[in-house]
This record gives structure tokens, sequence and C-alpha cells, in this order.
């Protein structure tokens, strides 16, 4: 499967917690990005998730808004599937390596990728 959020959470859900995949995500995707995401997963497990209750549909409310919950869905059915072996077969990937964030879920405190994203800019020459 083609998609950059499903590859950075698949990519990382064995080696760092939830709540660090959730923080990247939430910051370097869009709600658009981690809805498109959560439905591709959705509809590509169709038959094994019929009685999941993580593939319902989202709604922003006063608490907290829909892609938030999105992403906590999509690291969900990421364990259900795998717990029934159902993640074997299949790679997830990126279309575009360039809208992967630069950072590990264990490198989520904003401070440290702030001082490291102005630490990777080149010095223009004169």
């Amino acid at each position: 499967m083609f998609d950059e959020v499903l590859a950075y959470v698949n990519y990382y859900r064995d080696s760092s917690s939830a709540e660090s995949i959730r923080r990247v995500v939430l910051t370097f995707f869009s709600a658009e990005d981690i809805c498109n995401a959560k439905t591709m997963l959705a509809h590509e497990f169709s038959t094994v998730l019929i009685n999941c209750l993580l593939v319902t549909e989202r709604r922003s409310s006063n608490a907290r808004q829909a892609h938030e919950a999105e992403v906590e869905d999509i690291i969900g059915i990421f364990d259900v599937l795998d717990a029934q072996h159902m993640l074997d077969r299949y790679l997830f990937t990126a279309v575009d390596l360039r809208k992967l964030p630069k950072v590990a879920p264990e490198e989520s405190n904003l401070g440290a990728v702030a001082e490291r994203k102005f630490n990777l800019k080149v010095p223009l020459r004169n």
C-alpha cells in the first residue's frame, strides 16, 4: 500500500510508543492525510475489520478533532491486524519520501525537532 502516514506508523509501531507516534503524525501530517490513510487501511482490510469499532467514521467534537481520534484508530487497527497475522503479506511504503517526517517518534520533543531542523540548514555562501 502506498501512503506516507501508513508507512510511517507501520515502520515505527514496533519500536516506539503509540503516544510518540501519535504526536509526530499529528504534527507533520494534515487532517486530510490522516483521514485518507485510515479510509485506505479500513477499505483494504474491510473483511477482517467487519466488527471492529476502530473503523467507524469520527466526527470532531469540543474535546478533540476527528483526525486526532483517527490517528489512534490507525494505530489500533495495525495492532488488530498484527494480532491476526494479516500484515505479513503487506508492504507499506511512501509515494513521496519528502512527505515523511525527518524524525523518529522518540525525537518528538518539539524543541529538539526545531533545533535539529535549524542545525540542518546549510549556511549561505557570499
